[in-house]
């Protein structure tokens, strides 16, 4: 059958440096306001970027360990923490990039009146992806544990910064190489130009796995970095039921993928 959004798995999700986002942005106005710098007629010189990448198995289970163990230690209540705290995480990510098997990377150029809702508005997007933040305390669904339809599954891990001044442009071309230098522009940074961060990651717990066929429907603004791949959605030959390619062969009738 069709895997919907709103199927178990993928509902697990960690959290990095909300609580300073609030903060941060709130101010962006006050400390801005009294700097010399003009406004650019492109825009706005403040600048929202995100960096979202889906790491295949090799990668998932230390990443997830990786990033939760972050976030319980670092310290985001004051500008240095959270720069500290996003240059360690875009270190960890940039690492990593050579088993990111999905991407997404942009950037919002954004006045200092209206960049808090902006950043607020992609940031709730992604929340919109997810039930359970384990990285707050909420455990999640009792009964939460890895499904055979599931496979070893990935982890989209989002990566969202607010600055006060202009980052480096984004890559032309999206690649391992490239996402990793993204990455590091990101915190390119003075602690007080960095205002606001997210670090988002789903599923956060090994027993919740999240299928490439699943991905595709929850994070549709993914793009698969290598087509030749066995990712994604197909159709069983057999009995027509969707499911992951990573699998090789459908959950439900057994049969082996064809083509």
């Amino acid at each position: 059958m069709p895997i919907e959004p709103n199927a178990p798995g993928a509902l697990v999700c960690g959290f990095l440096g909300w609580f300073l986002a609030f903060a941060g942005l709130r101010t962006m106005k006050r400390s801005r306001r009294r700097a010399a710098a003009p406004r650019s007629a492109d825009g706005g010189r403040c600048e929202l970027r995100c960096v979202s990448l889906a790491f295949d198995a090799a990668r998932r289970a230390e990443l997830q360990r990786a990033l939760h163990a972050m976030a319980s230690a670092v310290d985001v209540g004051s500008a240095t923490g959270l720069h500290r705290a996003a240059v360690e995480s875009a270190r960890l990510l940039a690492a990593a990039t050579a088993s990111a098997r999905y991407a997404s990377v942009r950037s919002e150029r954004a006045t200092e009146s209206d960049a808090e809702r902006r950043f607020f508005a992609l940031v709730h997007d992604l929340k919109a992806r997810y039930r359970h933040d384990v990285a707050r305390g909420d455990r999640g669904p009792a009964d939460l544990r890895a499904r055979p339809e599931e496979g070893e599954g990935l982890v989209v891990v989002s990566f969202v910064v607010g600055t006060t001044r202009r980052l480096a442009p984004l890559p032309g071309a999206v690649d391992p190489d490239t996402l990793a230098r993204a990455l590091t522009d990101s915190v390119a940074v003075t602690p007080d130009e960095l205002v606001a961060l997210e670090v988002i990651w789903s599923p956060a717990l090994d027993a919740d796995r999240m299928s490439s066929a699943e991905l595709e429907v929850l994070y549709p603004e993914l793009g698969r970095l290598d087509s030749s791949a066995d990712l994604g959605r197909v159709v069983c030959h057999a009995c027509d039921a969707v499911y992951a390619a990573e699998l090789g062969r459908c959950p439900g009738c057994g049969a082996v993928r064809s083509g």
